[in-house]
């Protein structure tokens, strides 16, 4: 997930669904990996949770939808720029973000999950 994710120590990812959830295990271990900052709340607030995040300034956020729209929420109510400033992406796009048009990515393998959904 980690190098999916493109994670690095500089990272400042978002843990914001139960820990018990397989999810919650999986970002514990990427960030134990990668050395990145792993922001947690005790449970999601739609309005808490993302001013959270970007009080300490999340550069990985996300989660799934109802994450998302909660973001996207917080940010139509606000006034100002961007809520997540140092957002530099969110998990639907984080392959994406991190690499220069100049760089080729792996190709896929006509198994993988990718590949048949777009197949």
């Amino acid at each position: 997930m980690a190098e999916c994710l493109d994670m690095r120590a500089d990272d400042v990812s978002a843990l914001v669904f139960p820990f018990t959830h397989i999810g919650g295990i999986g970002w514990l271990i990427a960030a134990l990996m990668t050395g990145c900052t792993l922001l947690t709340t005790e449970a999601f607030d739609p309005t808490g949770t993302p001013a959270f995040l970007a009080a300490n300034e999340v550069t990985l956020a996300g989660s799934g939808t109802p994450f998302h729209l909660a973001y996207l929420a917080a940010q139509r109510a606000t006034t100002g720029g961007s809520i997540f400033r140092t957002c530099a992406r969110t998990r639907a796009v984080a392959r994406r973000s991190r690499r220069s048009s100049t760089t080729t990515s792996r190709p896929r393998s006509a198994g993988s999950a990718s590949s048949r959904a777009t197949a």
